[in-house]
Formats: structure tokens, sequence, C-alpha cells
């Protein structure tokens, strides 16, 4: 029997097209899939309105997402909370895998992937998760770090000081997909305010990392209560030995090979797989690290990786021989027999007598 599904695809993110693109690859495996019946396809706009589309011929693009039943936000929420199946989620970014999704379908009991608040939340901060993963495993090193934020002018001139001139990473330290990063070479303060102030609008919160060069490697993790399969590491070789915004999204813009099992692939695979267990992060994850000589540094986690078909980790599961519709069947699985918490806990609280009178 078939386990049925509902793509939430779209969101009100920097990030929707990560988004929209990744849902054309999971619709395209899943349609093929013997496991997995498609039931609905739910689209959120960058404005907030929503699409639904109940049966086939499901929507294939943008301009078709935008074609199906109009719902109001009530009533796409209420679609949710009564979904014919389990709701995967495909929403990237800000309003997607930072936490606000991933709160309403806990308040709501929406059935799906979406996983606890926390560590979805701190997914979507680069510092924060940094100094939290750095705290769970000491064996991991990460680079030295500033944030900036508006009209913080010391920040920056401390940051030059401290630098001296070397290269540095300036990045939004709460958006994905590498938008809007940059590597500094050759810079002056008011490059790095230009930088800045480029990221703002998007993000008041600037991350300035010491550009570490080494060899970039990403792990992923798949585990669930009833399922754990260990995925291979991949080592990614980018030009100018940066992996930014253009060489993560155009097909061929790194070279991308299979860490061979050894001290460095299975050191990898169990600082992630340690990682994933004490965030509590449901169902998967990819976790990017660089590596230099005996030293690893953490980069981040992706708590929703990319799942588009050139993505890496679709890549990691075709190496161990699962694809994206076998993840939303895992997924599915693990939600059925998820514990859920007991919230209501009534109990008696002693409350002072009320007074008498007025005092004089």
């Amino acid at each position: 029997m078939k386990t049925d599904v509902i793509l939430l695809v779209g969101g009100r993110s920097t990030e929707h097209d990560a988004s929209v693109c990744g849902y054309e690859n999971v619709l395209d495996e899943l349609t093929r899939s013997a496991e997995v019946a498609l039931t609905g396809v739910l689209y959120v706009d960058r404005d907030l309105s929503f699409r639904l589309f109940t049966g086939p011929p499901w929507p294939t693009g943008e301009a078709t997402l935008r074609e199906g039943i109009p719902l109001t936000l009530n009533a796409a929420l209420e679609f949710l909370r009564r979904a014919p199946g389990h709701v995967f989620s495909l929403l990237h970014g800000t309003e997607g895998e930072d936490g606000c999704w991933q709160g309403l379908a806990e308040i709501l009991g929406v059935g799906g992937s979406f996983g606890p608040v926390l560590p979805s939340a701190l997914g979507m901060n680069k510092l924060l998760q940094a100094v939290v993963a750095r705290g769970l495993e000491p064996q991991i090193r990460t680079p030295r770090s500033w944030l900036v934020r508006p009209g913080d002018p010391a920040r920056v001139a401390e940051i030059l000081t401290a630098m001296d001139g070397a290269p540095l990473v300036v990045k939004p330290n709460r958006m994905g997909a590498s938008l809007h990063t940059r590597l500094l070479t050759d810079y002056d303060e008011a490059t790095l305010r230009y930088r800045c102030a480029q990221i703002f609008p998007y993000d008041d919160q600037v991350l300035v990392q010491e550009y570490v060069q080494g060899v970039e490697m990403t792990c992923g993790v798949l585990r669930t209560p009833a399922h754990a399969t260990r995925l291979p590491v991949l080592r990614i070789d980018a030009p100018d030995a940066f992996f930014g915004h253009q060489a993560k999204h155009r097909h061929g813009g790194a070279a991308v090979d299979v860490v061979p099992d050894g001290p460095t692939a299975k050191r990898l695979q169990t600082i992630s797989e340690r990682l994933f267990d004490a965030l509590d992060i449901f169902l998967f994850a990819r976790f990017d690290y660089l590596v230099r000589g005996t030293d690893v540094f953490f980069l981040e986690v992706n708590t929703l990786p990319g799942l588009m078909r050139h993505s890496l980790f679709p890549r990691m599961l075709r190496e161990v021989g699962l694809t994206v519709a076998d993840v939303v069947a895992i997924s599915a699985a693990a939600d059925r027999v998820r514990r859920r918490r007991i919230k209501e806990l009534r109990y008696d609280i002693h409350r002072d007598p009320a007074p008498s009178g007025v005092p004089a």
C-alpha cells in the first residue's frame, strides 16, 4: 500500500526558487515511485498567497503552480491540519526551515517532515550553530567570526585590525544557498561596508569570517528511530577554492567526488551523526566542513538540504542506492510512530488570600 503525501512548496523566502527547483525533481521521483502516492500540492507564493492542487495533472513549474485553487491563509492551514497524507515540506530558508513552519505544524498538529522548532531555528543561524557544534564536539574548530549589524562602525574597524588584510568571507548569518556570500582577498573599509550594506536589506546580521584554506567536504545524515543509513562524504573542488552561490547552483560549477572510506570519511560521518542526534534533528540533514590537515572546521548544518537533481544530498542518496522518494517514505513512516508530548498537566498553585480592604 502506497503512502499518501502532500508536498508543500514555494514560500515567502529568499530561497523560494530553490524550493521550486527542488519540487520539480521530487515530483518527478514521486510520480515514478512504487511506495509513495502524491495526493496534493500546496504552493506558497512570494506574497503568502496559496494555491492548492488535489490531483493530476500536477503543476510542473512556477507558472503552473500559480494556477491552483486559491486559498486564504486560514483555509490553507486548515487543509494542512486535516491533510489526507504526510506533509513533506520543501520550504527553504526563512519562513521555511527556520522554525516558523515547524512551530505552526506543532501547534496545529500537522503530521509531516517539519521536525522540532529548535534545531530548525538553530540551523538558520550560522554563528550560533557553530558555537553549539563546537561545544558538543570539542574536536572540531570554527573560523574566527564576527557579527556585524547596521550602525555598528566599531565592529568593521575591529575586523580590519584583527584580519590585517588576510582573506575573509562575508555572508548573511541567517540565509542559505550562499546568497550574497563573497570571498574578499583585496579589500578596505569601504569594500567591507559595501558588502555588508548589500546584505542588510535581507538579513540585519552579517557574518564575517576568516577564510580557511582547506578541502571542502560535506556529509549527509539520514536517521530515524527505525532507519539509519550511513551516507558518503563528498569532496567539493570549486573554482578559486571557494564554493559560493554560482558554483553551487550551476551544473558542473564544481567538481564533486566521493571521499573513499578511510579515517577522514569515518571521522566526518561520526561527527555528523553525533551532532545530528545531539541537536535532535528529524529525518535528515547535511553538514558542511573544511578539512585542513588533521583539523576539521565546522561551517554549517542544513536541516533541509537541497533536493534538486544535481544537488549534493541526492548525490549522496544515489551512492547508497536510495532516492528522494525513499526519503519521503521513510519520513512518513517515522512520523507515524513519533512520540507526541503530553502538553496538559493541571496542578494547584497556592494563591495569597485576597486583601480584606484598601490600605489608607
